[in-house]
């Protein structure tokens, strides 16, 4: 089992049939062919470089107070494109906090 078209990110959901002497059928499945990354294929985590507590005193400097470490992927082959901070609310909407990017 493989995909017409491998570049495609998707999931591809199939049974296999058998047929004994005698005519009697059996079915198996459903198997599911993950090709790609995609949500529901490959799951993130926090990068464990990425130190997500960082106390600071008033007064202190704020440069470099983050370096936003990449996060890890369940699948070595998913790299990371980008990393931006976006707005807590699920829709991915750019950062409108009180602190600055």
């Amino acid at each position: 089992m493989y995909p017409s078209n491998n570049a495609l990110h998707q999931k591809y959901t199939f049974y296999t049939k058998i047929t004994a002497n005698g005519g009697s059928n059996f079915y198996f499945g459903p198997y599911n062919l993950f090709v790609g990354c995609f949500t529901g294929s490959v799951n993130y985590a926090d990068n464990v470089s990425f130190d997500v507590d960082k106390p600071m005193w008033v007064g202190d400097s704020v440069t470099n107070a983050y370096t936003l470490a990449n996060p890890t992927s369940t699948r070595f082959w998913c790299t990371i494109q980008s990393n931006e901070i976006v707005n807590n609310d699920a829709t991915g909407t750019a950062w409108s906090g009180a602190t600055k990017l």
